[in-house]
């Protein structure tokens, strides 16, 4: 069973070739490589973002040849990135609503400690 980490890697070493992508091309076939990728995004986007972003750019660059246009179409790949930058969006705010949160609840602390330090009433 491979790891996150090893998929990384894997994935960066294509990443780090895509400017030969001619010659790749000539080894595997449009079909082969998209549906490969798109396989492990869809079942580990959620595992790791570094490994999702690094696959969604490979797509990004592999949109810019056209023998590549009706693979990521079949594959639904543009309806799978928005799925992904939606779900990193929920994320983004339910963090942020979470450190507001952390925020308000450490500035009452901070409050109540001083008013037993120093004798205040709050009301």
């Amino acid at each position: 069973m491979k790891t996150i980490f090893t998929k990384h890697v894997q994935y960066f070493f294509i990443f780090a070739k895509l400017n030969y992508i001619v010659k790749f091309l000539s080894f595997f076939s449009p079909e082969t490589v998209v549906g490969a990728l798109a396989r492990v995004l869809r079942e580990d986007w959620k595992k790791s973002t570094e490994l999702a972003t690094n696959i969604v750019y490979i797509f990004f660059c592999f949109s810019s040849f056209t023998q590549f246009h009706g693979v990521i179409v079949h594959f639904k790949i543009g309806a799978l990135c928005m799925n992904i930058v939606e779900h990193e969006l929920k994320k983004y705010d339910m963090w942020n609503e979470e450190l507001q949160k952390k925020k308000k609840a450490d500035i009452l602390c901070i409050k109540s400690e001083l008013a037993i330090a120093f004798g205040w009433c709050l009301s």
